[in-house]
């Protein structure tokens, strides 16, 4: 079991990625649950879109080392069992390449990179709620006005 830190950066790491892509704007997609598996609503698949599409590809974009399933993800040494110096210096990093992810769908023709829609990365938290570790991330995205928390569960490594 991890111990509950948070790294907070003494400015916000700022994205500088463009073209913006307002997170409101993010199309309809299957909702998935917080383990990955598809979700259903009354027997159909549940579907999410705008703010929560956007969350949920963040959380899908997010992975641990040696879990590469997407060429495009932002991978990290963040799901390992850091002590809290290399997990506060692996939030450092881990921020900087959400703020700079820049990736172009050819097949949609739309850009997808987190850094287009993020524009700034305030905290990143490791917390233990009921023996689960979970991520939280918090992030400024075009087109909201509030900060987003962004809950990811530990993947395995």
């Amino acid at each position: 079991m991890f111990t509950d830190v948070k790294w907070i950066p003494k400015n916000p790491i700022r994205s500088d990625v463009s073209p913006r892509v307002d997170a409101t704007s993010y199309g309809s997609d299957v909702l998935l649950t917080e383990d990955g598996t598809l979700s259903f609503d009354d027997g159909d698949l549940a579907t999410v879109s705008g703010v929560e599409s956007f969350k949920q590809s963040f959380r899908t974009l997010i992975l641990p080392e040696g879990n590469e399933r997407f060429d495009y993800a932002v991978i990290s040494r963040i799901f390992k069992p850091l002590d809290e110096n290399d997990f506060l210096a692996e939030s450092e990093r881990l921020a900087n390449q959400i703020a700079q992810h820049s990736v172009y769908d050819a097949v949609t023709g739309k850009q997808i990179g987190l850094g287009h829609t993020v524009e700034q990365v305030h905290s990143i938290e490791r917390k233990n709620e009921n023996g689960k570790n979970f991520l939280y991330i918090e992030v400024t995205a075009t087109g909201v006005e509030q900060p987003l928390l962004v809950k990811l569960p530990f993947l395995p490594y």
